[in-house]
């Protein structure tokens, strides 16, 4: 049988801290602890952390542990001689000036020949997408005809109360209610009705992107992405639309509700109109009185 004789290393002894996906923090020891196993050499680790993901591990479970880079990169050198070559470097490149200065430095030797992906150039790959392209804008036209058709409903329904003679408003009118205060109970009614169907309509949304985002998030080969997409919905974009289209729509009835209850309610018009004698008589009119 061989004997393998080797010096003592640095790293001998040494618990490297790790973070691990859960199956494999399942298997850790009560203290936490775990041996994972180098060629013909042990790594003795402590699990101080879990994630569910990592970068570059695509499998549905995966199985995967995060370590320091230097000491086990020497734990696996003393472990391992031939091994313990980094074949993959992850760089972070906030600033489109930092991601330049790295792609100029890997152009040259002795990284020349390797391959760099950067997260930029996926990210307009996939927004250049044609078929991409096709489901946004298709999303977005659904969104402003259904946006424009509410509108369009609501300030109908006011103008059709407005101008209902059968209607509660002809009701209040008729009972000597004051046109300031038909103004506002059209206001308020019209206001009512916008608010809940911007509540209902946002409830919808959020319902039809979380059911919609998980029936249609599959990548190119037709499997469920990894890690799975997650809807995000931008808070302040959303209350600004929604505003928007309160304002939109309480300012155009208050202008219909201006029009109509001016300075005189619409009976007082009609009986002006009915009651209000000529401002003078036709010079070859005959009087009834003689």
């Amino acid at each position: 049988s061989a004997v393998v004789i080797r010096a003592p290393q640095a790293i001998d002894g040494v618990v490297l801290p790790a973070i691990a996906s859960p199956n494999v923090a399942r298997d850790a020891r009560p203290d936490g602890t775990l041996d994972l196993h180098v060629g013909d050499g042990v790594l003795r680790l402590r699990v101080v952390g879990s994630a569910s993901w990592a970068p570059t591990v695509v499998e549905a479970d995966p199985r995967f542990v995060i370590l320091p880079y230097e000491p086990t990169l020497a734990a696996v050198a003393a472990a391992l001689p031939t091994g313990g070559r980094p074949t993959e470097m992850w760089i972070a490149a906030p600033t489109p000036a930092r991601l330049a200065e790295v792609r100029t430095a890997l152009g040259q030797e002795p990284f020349r020949f390797a391959e760099v992906t950067a997260r930029e150039d996926l990210l307009a790959a996939r927004e250049g997408d044609p078929l991409a392209q096709a489901i946004v804008w298709a999303l977005v036209v659904a969104a402003l005809a259904g946006l424009t058709l509410s509108i369009g409903a609501l300030v109908l329904g006011a103008m059709t109360d407005l101008r209902d003679e059968r209607g509660e408003l002809a009701d209040l009118e008729a009972q000597g209610v004051p046109p300031s205060s038909l103004r506002w109970h059209a206001l308020a009614r019209t206001a009512w009705l916008a608010i809940g169907g911007s509540l209902a309509g946002l409830a919808a949304g959020l319902a039809l992107a979380v059911i919609v985002t998980g029936a249609l998030a599959i990548d190119a080969e037709g499997r469920p992405p990894i890690p799975p997409l997650s809807v995000v919905l931008p808070p302040l974009p959303i209350a600004g639309v929604v505003i928007a289209v309160v304002a939109l729509v309480l300012g155009a009835v208050a202008w219909l509700a201006g029009r109509t209850y001016g300075r005189r309610t619409l009976g007082e018009r009609r009986a002006g109109r009915v009651l209000g004698a000529p401002a003078a008589w036709p010079a070859d009119a005959e009087r009834a009185d003689g």
